[in-house]
């Protein structure tokens, strides 16, 4: 061959055409992969086509067909609608939130078509204008205004004989004051115009504060005082602030107490002095592993804990005869449970205890004793609690003498009436509240 002619397929190597070979074969095998690709996608497109078409001819079955109404679809499927449907979740509702959806079922619960709250024939009336979960309430000492705080950041105040006029009746707020801090629990002063307030600062430290009204006019409520972080970096108990009020010491010298216990695993008690500019007046830890609720006498003489252990512990608070306190001492030991005693509570005269534990009994106890000569408090009643197996109540709460002496009782959002003189179930309502209930007060005096 002469130079500079072409070269032909006969002239190559072997190898050369082996090479040839392969990369033929495979450029083909590729050609017809892709032309294979290009012949599903057409068809598949025809299909769907085809179906589209098929589906919006009607039927004789479908025109003779009586016409469906649409139902509701539900949030959580709206919400998966709107995530895949593109434009088409524009004509549905907007989605709602997990906590909206709780707060709608919440809003709904008493309408059933069962009997509620409002339904029962010891019903009353309701506080209205609270606009999150209440966190405290209490009635003054004379038994004419109620205080509530809520998560809202109100405290409130309202006239008691407002809010029960009639069946059914609802009342609105007196006084509303703004406050910086969430509260958790508010209590009564001297008198109608001291509230003392818990709050929950920033990383939850318990603050206590007092507001007073010196110039008698409605609605001038100023802070008088204030302990920040009075628990030491620690959380208050939930339902952990109750008071009392000795006023033995005549007109003008009532002594307010405000007993506050730590949450968080704590189990350390303080008790302050309003009248004292909050003054700490006592601190001890109760021993008792846990503590579930405090509560405070009526005379504010003693005060106890419902607890991790069987026994109830009950201190008492020392005055001077010009009501001052002096101290604070142990004063007995209630025992007779055989597992934990969760809430306890006082007679208004201070001459019963009565407590609720997890052994199923119920107990009503006589401490008109002679402790300080070791003389032991008396079980006078063991009753069974008219609950399942296994639960107990977690408040209690005791009427004045001059209504009966009647115990309320709460296990959740249910609420009993049992008898002080037999502990037997006097009256139930079922769903007092929408969620459980974390504080009870009565009035001292009847209305």
């Amino acid at each position: 061959m002469a130079e500079g002619a072409p070269r032909t397929t006969e002239s190559l190597s072997g190898e050369a055409q082996a090479v040839l070979y392969i990369v033929g074969a495979a450029g083909a095998a590729l050609g017809l992969w892709l032309v294979s690709v290009v012949v599903r996608v057409l068809w598949r497109t025809v299909s769907r086509v085809s179906a589209a078409a098929a589906s919006a001819i009607p039927t004789k079955a479908a025109k003779k067909a009586t016409p469906v109404k649409p139902t509701a679809t539900p949030p959580a499927q709206q919400q998966n609608s709107g995530e895949a449907g593109g434009s088409a979740a524009e004509v549905k509702k907007p989605s709602i939130s997990l906590r909206q959806a709780k707060e709608d079922a919440r809003k709904q619960g008493g309408k059933g078509g069962k009997p509620g709250k409002h339904s029962h024939h010891l019903f009353l009336g309701t506080l209205q204008g609270h606009q999150d979960h209440v966190t405290g309430c209490a009635v003054s000492w004379d038994s004419k205004t109620v205080a509530t705080t809520c998560e809202d950041r109100v405290l409130r105040t309202f006239a008691l004989h407002e809010a029960v006029k009639g069946p059914k009746h609802s009342s609105n707020p007196r006084v509303k004051k703004n406050l910086a801090k969430t509260p958790t629990g508010v209590a009564f002063g001297a008198d109608d115009d001291e509230l003392v307030v818990s709050t929950a600062g920033l990383l939850g430290h318990a603050n206590l504060a007092m507001y007073a009204n010196k110039t008698g006019q409605q609605g001038r409520w100023e802070e008088a005082w204030e302990l920040a972080d009075c628990l030491d970096r620690k959380q208050i108990l939930p339902g952990g602030l109750s008071s009392g009020c000795n006023d033995a010491g005549g007109p003008g010298r009532a002594q307010p107490m405000i007993l506050m216990a730590a949450g968080g695993g704590s189990t350390e008690l303080r008790l302050f002095s309003p009248k004292a500019g909050g003054r700490m007046l006592f601190k001890c830890d109760s021993g008792q592993m846990k503590n579930y609720m405090t509560t405070v006498s009526a005379d504010g003489r003693f005060f106890s804990v419902g607890a991790f252990t069987a026994e109830m512990k009950i201190w008492e608070v020392k005055y001077a005869r010009d009501g001052s306190a002096l101290g604070v001492e142990m004063a007995m030991g209630l025992k007779g449970h055989s597992s934990q005693v969760k809430s306890v509570g006082f007679s208004s005269d201070s001459r019963r205890a009565v407590t609720a534990s997890l052994d199923g009994t119920l107990g009503v106890w006589n401490i008109d004793v002679r402790y300080h000569l070791k003389e032991d408090a008396k079980r006078i009643i063991k009753e069974p609690l008219p609950l399942p197996q296994g639960q107990c109540y977690e408040l209690l709460a005791v009427a004045p003498e001059s209504s009966g002496g009647c115990i309320a009782a709460c296990h959740g959002n249910t609420l009993h009436f049992l008898s002080l003189q037999t502990g037997k179930l006097l009256e139930t309502v079922e769903g007092a509240h929408a969620g459980g209930v974390v504080q009870m007060v009565w009035t001292r005096r009847a209305i």
